[in-house]
């Protein structure tokens, strides 16, 4: 299997920021996802699908890899604490973010 050069897994990453951006949470978890996929190493695709995917435990799981890769990345931190705030009040679903 070839690699593919870094410039793939970023542009990877930017079309899945973009995906998400659009409302388009299916596109961008598969453009993340890929990029998890070819470079297990980025903290920016774990960070990115974390923030696409509704299931708490998958939002954690996520996280805890970026983290894991990078400890001192302020945003996944707080963003873990949330989840886990969440987590221990019984919530599954990341709560809805639209407004009506």
């Amino acid at each position: 299997m070839t690699e593919l050069p870094i410039t793939d897994i970023h542009q990877l990453i930017q079309d899945g920021r973009a995906a998400a951006l659009a409302g388009d949470t299916l596109a961008a978890r598969a453009s993340f996802r890929r990029a998890t996929e070819l470079d297990a190493s980025s903290v920016e695709a774990w960070v990115g699908l974390s923030s696409v995917v509704p299931i708490l435990a998958e939002k954690r799981e996520y996280l805890q890899k970026a983290l894991a890769l990078q400890p001192d990345n302020a945003d996944a931190a707080a963003s873990l604490r949330y989840v886990e705030q969440l987590i221990a009040q019984g919530i599954q679903l990341e709560p809805s973010r639209r407004r009506e």
